[in-house]
Parts: structure tokens; C-alpha cells; sequence
């Protein structure tokens, strides 16, 4: 930001330095004008002097004129680069208040994360015992196929473990898509709370140096 405004400075400098050349460029056309009226005039008769006279105050008065008008043109164009300069060096220091808050808020975040890693580390050095991985969350079925299980060992006394667990998945496929709902919105719960301990599971490998484990295992 700070070389934009540097370069945006120099343009307008160069733009003003181009103005002031012109300008020089028409007084040395003036000049000439002048000497040409001169030599006019020492050649002309005593009766062309008063004709040659109305001439040059003629050119006089245009002269006159362009000049106030070069003056008020660059008088514009000093105000407008000014106006220019201010509007570009207020957007370079909003810029620069800008990135010292973005800093600000990088710094803080960094800071709440080593004082969570600090806590964390404190509270595994008072436990004295590692993090186990959390189990795998059940599906709606399963869910439903273990609180099931007391009633169909009831409805079948002599039936074994895979025989229930078949009686269990006739029931559910049979049954209807509104008593399936509680069964996969706790399925849903147990998912969520899965990924929550998995997450606390991996920080932990990480703050003991240990790669953490592979998706699906």
C-alpha cells in the first residue's frame, strides 16, 4: 500500500511537472509573437504603427486571458491531486488498522489454543491413565435388536442368541417407518457422540506424539 501511494505521489508530480512544461512552451510561443509584432512594426510605415499598436493589444489581451486560464487549470489540478492523495493514504491506513486486528485475533486464538493444550496435558498428568478409544456407535437396528431382546427371550424361552438376533430383523423389517424414527434419531445421538470422543481421542494421541488412528479402524 504503502509504494501505491509512493507511485500515485509520482504521477501526479510528473503530471503537474508535464502542465508547468506547456506552459513554458506557450510564453516561448508568446515571446516569439512579440518579437514578430516588433519587427513588423519597425518595418511598417508611420501609418501602419497605429494599426500594429490595436494588433498587439489585441494579442496582449488574449495572452491575459490564457494565462488566467492556465492558472485556474492548474489550480484545479492541484486541489484534485490533493483530494487524490488524502483519499488513497486513508485507504492505506485502514488497510494497515485492518491487518493489525486480523494479527490481533490470530495472536489471541493462539494463545486459547496453548491454554487448551496446557489444561489438557494437566488433566491427563492428574488422571495418571491413558485416553481409550471410544467404541463405535450401534445402528438403529442394533439399537433395536438389544431392546428387543428381553421380550423375545420371553416369547421364546428355548430360543439361542442367533435365533433371536434373527427373530429381532424379521421384526424390524416389518415394522413401519414411524416406529423405526426414535431408533435412528438415538442412532443419530450415539453417531454425534462418537465423533465428539473420537475428536478428544485423536488431540490426545497428537499431544503424546502417537499417530492417530485411520478412519474405519
Amino acid at each position: 500500500r504503502v509504494e501505491r501511494v509512493r507511485l500515485e505521489c509520482e504521477r501526479l508530480a510528473a503530471e503537474r511537472e508535464r502542465e508547468l512544461e506547456r506552459a513554458r512552451e506557450l510564453e516561448c510561443a508568446r515571446e516569439l509573437e512579440r518579437e514578430s509584432a516588433h519587427e513588423l512594426e519597425r518595418a511598417q510605415p508611420e501609418r501602419g504603427l497605429e494599426r500594429v499598436s490595436e494588433f498587439e493589444h489585441v494579442r496582449e489581451l488574449e495572452r491575459a486571458s490564457e494565462l488566467e486560464r492556465a492558472h485556474e487549470i492548474e489550480c484545479a489540478r492541484r486541489l484534485e491531486s490533493q483530494r487524490d492523495f488524502q483519499h488513497v493514504r486513508d485507504r492505506a491506513e485502514e488497510r494497515v488498522r485492518q491487518l493489525k486486528r486480523h494479527a490481533h485475533h490470530l495472536e489471541q486464538a493462539a494463545r486459547d489454543q496453548t491454554a487448551r493444550e496446557h489444561e489438557t496435558r494437566e488433566h491427563m498428568d492428574e488422571t495418571h491413565h491413558p485416553v481409550s478409544r471410544p467404541k463405535p456407535p450401534m445402528n438403529a437396528y442394533m439399537l433395536y435388536a438389544i431392546h428387543a431382546r428381553g421380550r423375545l427371550h420371553m416369547e421364546y424361552p428355548g430360543a439361542n442368541v442367533p435365533q433371536l438376533a434373527m427373530l429381532a430383523a424379521a421384526e424390524w423389517k416389518k415394522i413401519s417407518v414411524e416406529v423405526r424414527t426414535p431408533w435412528q434419531k438415538n442412532a443419530a445421538t450415539e453417531m454425534i457422540r462418537y465423533e465428539a470422543e473420537m475428536l478428544q481421542y485423536v488431540q490426545y494421541l497428537e499431544l503424546q506424539n502417537q499417530d492417530p488412528p485411520k478412519r474405519g479402524l
